[in-house]
């Protein structure tokens, strides 16, 4: 998906050239979604999954990777892959084409 970019150290708007920075904003738009929890996002109050809350045991694990999947289903984001080992989360997701 094409949209204006955020940096990625500082998440503030990416400023090249006196403008914004507009490219490819998958990546960007999953962290997003990790990041923020329910209801921080205006127009999708029921879109965020708020990662920082989760613990590291079994039963959070299970409520994140459901969360994720949800989550990411509300923007249009197909996973393909969504794995979480020894705290690390990898995720492959990619916007469906409709």
């Amino acid at each position: 998906m094409v949209g204006i970019q955020l940096n990625s150290q500082t998440k503030d708007l990416e400023i090249k050239d006196g403008g914004m920075s507009v490219g490819n904003t998958n990546e960007q738009n999953q962290y997003v979604i990790l990041a923020s929890h329910k209801g921080e996002i205006r127009q999708y109050p029921l879109l965020g999954v708020g990662i920082d809350t989760y613990t590291n045991d079994e039963t959070a694990a299970v409520k994140l990777k459901y969360d994720v999947r949800d989550s990411f289903k509300q923007d249009g984001l197909r996973i393909d892959n969504l794995e979480l080992k020894n705290g690390n989360l990898k995720i492959e997701a990619q916007y469906d084409r409709g």
